[in-house]
């Protein structure tokens, strides 16, 4: 978030144009971010934890991955979106938790071992409802409409 800020701020009386000599190495920065993020979740997990609150884990589980992803098809079809839409849509609503939730709910005294419980959990699950969800929503765009 501070640096979100303080980009802004260099923008805003424009001296992003004098540290031009530094974007190779902030990009690489920003490229490394994620995967930074990701190696802090697997830090973090405790699998004898995941049992301690599994109401809460199934039920954020079961909502990015199956609720996520139906609202999305009932958005579809109130907006008869073309294939290739619908896929981009479903998909995107079919995507596991980021590990940047596992920070933020870190950085921000949230209950950080929850959240890296939902992202193990979601992406390990997401291996599998990805391609049903994809096939699902092709099946379904790709029908002729009723007459």
């Amino acid at each position: 978030m501070l640096a979100s800020i303080i980009y802004l701020a260099a923008n805003l009386i424009r001296f992003s144009k004098f540290i031009w000599p530094l974007a190779p190495a902030l990009d690489r920065v920003g490229h490394a971010a994620m995967p930074i993020a990701l190696i802090s979740v697997v830090a973090a997990l405790r699998l004898d934890g995941l049992k301690n609150r599994p109401q809460p884990l199934a039920l954020s589980t079961a909502y990015k991955l199956v609720m996520a992803p139906l609202i999305m098809l009932g958005v579809i079809s109130v907006f008869g979106l073309n294939p290739f839409a619908s896929v981009l849509v479903v998909g995107a609503a079919t995507m596991h938790s980021t590990p940047a939730s596992y920070v933020l709910a870190r950085e921000l005294d949230g209950d950080a071992p929850l959240m890296a419980g939902i992202v193990t959990l979601t992406t390990l699950l997401a291996l599998v409802t990805i391609p049903l969800w994809q096939t699902l929503t092709l099946g379904l765009v790709q029908q002729p409409p009723l007459a």
